[in-house]
């Protein structure tokens, strides 16, 4: 079921009338530990800090379903600002710095970055895998 946002999306889960939704850690944390939300599995590879008996996604029976990446608008800076590596240089030296990873760990966030190449791989490997499935279940792409 499609959402314009994750706040109506969970609302509707806590009421019953979805029945799960993949959601960031960070809104829906607190309802998980107040035990109004079950968490099933997360998108990384490898297992969580802040919830280690989490099964992933793949361990679930989803292998190659990830998600979750940091992202900004192209023209928040432009390419003639520097090397386009800079961004993601930036990025991971602040999910480095201890506060920053301890309030992740605290919002059940996943603290971790990637470099430019290999979000360049990440989002060309979820447009194919995606493109498939819409194809194979007949699912236009929104105009």
């Amino acid at each position: 079921m499609p959402y314009k946002g994750t706040g109506q999306a969970v609302t509707d889960l806590l009421a019953g009338h979805v029945d799960l939704m993949f959601a960031p850690a960070q809104t829906v944390m607190p309802y998980v530990r107040e035990g109004r939300l079950k968490a099933l599995a997360h998108h990384r590879l490898e297992a969580l800090e802040t919830l280690p008996d989490l099964p992933t996604v793949a361990e679930s029976g989803l292998p190659g379903l990830r998600g979750g990446r940091l992202v900004r608008p192209a023209r928040a800076r432009s390419d003639a600002a520097g090397d386009r590596g800079e961004d993601s240089a930036d990025a991971n030296r602040v999910l480095a710095e201890r506060e920053v990873r301890e309030k992740m760990l605290g919002l059940g966030a996943d603290p971790s970055g990637d470099t430019p190449e290999e979000f360049a791989r990440f989002i060309r490997d979820d447009q194919a895998k995606w493109s498939k499935l819409m194809k194979e279940a007949g699912i236009a792409a929104p105009q």
